[in-house]
């Protein structure tokens, strides 16, 4: 039933979208909460308890590793998607791309210049 609202086999066999979830989200927020809202339900009335964590990043390693009956890692929980990681990213992201244009100028105007200085001379001759 939970894959029912995504996906479904068209009379010609080939796999086909619903409307759900991606219907939802292009119908608006409020048709989309009330997808994500109904989803959550069916999923909590469909998966046993023992078999489901309802799990918040926010609370870190903890519970997810008592889950999944594994040792919580030393290292900190990864927040990849946290204002200051954003923002890294987007500077580096920024910095690559002017890297690139700036790069990418200096190579045309270089080889221009210098198949002017080959063969400028000889282009020029075909024209006169």
């Amino acid at each position: 039933k939970l894959l029912d609202d995504l996906w479904f086999r068209g009379a010609d066999g080939v796999v086909k979208t619903r409307d759900g979830l991606f219907g939802s989200v292009m119908a608006g927020e409020d048709e989309a909460v009330r997808f994500y809202n109904e989803w959550t339900k069916e999923v909590k009335n469909s998966v046993p308890a023992d078999r489901l964590l309802i799990f918040d990043v926010k609370q870190g390693w903890q519970p997810l590793c008592n889950f999944l009956n594994l040792p919580v890692p030393e290292k900190p929980f990864p927040n990849v998607n946290d204002s200051q990681e954003m923002k890294k990213g987007t500077r580096i992201f920024r910095g690559v791309a002017w890297g690139i244009v700036l790069v990418g100028t200096v190579l045309l105007v270089g080889g221009a210049v210098l198949g002017w200085s080959l063969w400028g001379p000889q282009i020029v001759s075909l024209f006169a």
